[in-house]
């Protein structure tokens, strides 16, 4: 990130500055300020259509903070906000509940980390290293220096992978300490990006058409306990896949298709 001074006389790196660390996102204070009656109106219309009091305030912003929050961009790690994108469009859709609106924007999706994925998964990138890379109990140990390289081009070998993502917004700081910081995925949001971004590498058919084919079968198989209807759409999705891939990603590729 960069502030440009009045007259364009010098630039003024920003990235890490905790003085803005929380200019591109809602903290919690002022979610709960700003938004508190939209807030307290979702758990009115949420509980009226599942038919049960499911939420309760504190409830709900709990389930936000896992979907929407984490995202930290100072070196000290002290300012955490939710994506305003992901809260505007819960609460203005909230028919169709926790969904990852992040997917939406397209932002999910930079050019560089795709072509990446294509040229280098199981070259410079393992298909295990990806697994722990889902997890949002994992942390990487790095530094500001690691995380800001300038990237161009995906020939470069000298930044690393998980580099390109915090640039493309997938990872952020999660914790710092004495000249090192870690990172990871901040929420369920962008774990479901992330797995979505993975499957789309793994297969000829992107996750939206894989989905298409075969979500709905399934959420019918489950709504009416017919497992033996279940397991065979499974296994046909796995056939779309090679053993190594399935044998590598079988948590994500299962709830990506039962969300």
């Amino acid at each position: 990130m960069i502030r440009y001074s009045l007259h364009l006389t010098y630039l003024e790196d920003i990235s890490f500055n905790p003085t803005y660390g929380a200019l591109v996102g809602y903290t919690q204070e002022e979610l709960e300020h700003y938004f508190k009656d939209y807030l307290e109106n979702a758990v009115t219309e949420l509980n009226e259509d599942l038919g049960e009091d499911k939420y309760t305030y504190d409830s709900l912003i709990e389930a936000l903070k896992l979907n929407y929050d984490g995202y930290s961009f100072d070196e000290r790690g002290r300012n955490h906000v939710y994506n305003p994108w992901s809260i505007l469009n819960f609460l203005s859709e909230l028919q169709r509940g926790f969904k990852p609106y992040w997917l939406e924007t397209g932002g999910a999706k930079p050019s560089l980390l795709v072509n990446y994925l294509n040229t280098f998964i199981d070259k410079k990138v393992k298909k295990t290293e990806l697994v722990d890379y889902l997890n949002l109990e994992f942390i990487q140990r790095t530094n500001t220096a690691a995380l800001s390289p300038t990237i161009t081009s995906i020939e470069d070998e000298n930044f690393p992978f998980f580099a390109i993502l915090y640039q493309a917004g997938y990872f952020t700081i999660k914790d710092t300490g004495i000249n090192y910081l870690e990172v990871g995925l901040p929420n369920l949001e962008v774990k479901k990006a992330f797995a979505e971004l993975i499957v789309d590498n793994l297969t000829n058919k992107t996750a939206s058409q894989l989905s298409d084919c075969y979500g709905l079968k399934i959420k019918a198989a489950l709504a009416a306990g017919d497992f033996s209807a279940l397991k065979d759409e499974f296994n046909k999705i796995l056939n779309e896949f090679s053993y190594e891939s399935v044998v590598s990603f079988k948590e994500p590729l299962f709830e990506m298709f039962t969300r």
